[in-house]
């Protein structure tokens, strides 16, 4: 029996991932000495052949049997809230609804007011910062100096109220310069 056993010698397997069932590569399983019509296979192993898979797709050994999934790990996509998702999982396709690209949502009118009163600060401090603004009121600077921070802050201050008094408030985008007072 052990000449029989060790004229048939190691026979071609085919490992596969545990969890996912993809091809990992060829082993070999050894004769059974006990049983010379058995083979001991290697774990997560089997004799059937994985096919090639198409572009797309991965072919598996799952369940006891061979199956072509598609397989799309590493794709990102967005529902119509925009709310993004990846797919990491073979087998796993796009929903039917699935965006590939961000979808444009307009802001809420909370949101939209946030963002140009922060425009306001950042336009306001770009010339005079807040420190410059201090020493303006505690009359560190010239009058001249001084009137041109208020005249600036008094400005940019009227551009926000006038802003957010409009009702096309969260179509526009509220960073554009045509909003604001020019920077000299």
């Amino acid at each position: 029996m052990a000449d029989e056993i060790k004229a048939r010698g190691p026979k071609r397997a085919y490992a596969y991932d545990k969890n996912t069932g993809e091809f990992a590569g060829v082993v070999y399983a050894d004769p059974d000495p006990l049983d010379v019509t058995n083979w001991l296979l290697p774990a997560s192993s089997t004799f059937t052949v994985l096919d090639d898979a198409p572009a797309g797709h991965v072919a598996v050994f799952k369940e006891g049997e061979k199956k072509i999934l598609v397989d799309k790990r590493g794709t990102e996509y967005f529902d119509e809230n925009g709310i993004h998702y990846l797919i990491n999982q073979i087998g796993e396709d796009l929903p039917e609804n699935a965006l590939l690209e961000k979808p444009y949502i307009p802001p809420t009118l909370d949101e939209q007011t946030k963002k140009v009163q922060n425009q306001c600060s950042i336009r306001i401090n770009s010339k005079w910062n807040q420190i410059g603004q201090i020493n303006a009121a505690l009359g560190v600077y010239s009058e001249q100096e001084r009137a041109a921070c208020s005249e600036w802050v008094k400005l940019n201050r009227d551009a926000l109220k006038a802003l957010l008094q409009r009702a096309d408030l969260t179509e526009i985008n509220v960073e554009s310069d045509e909003f604001w007072p020019k920077l000299n």
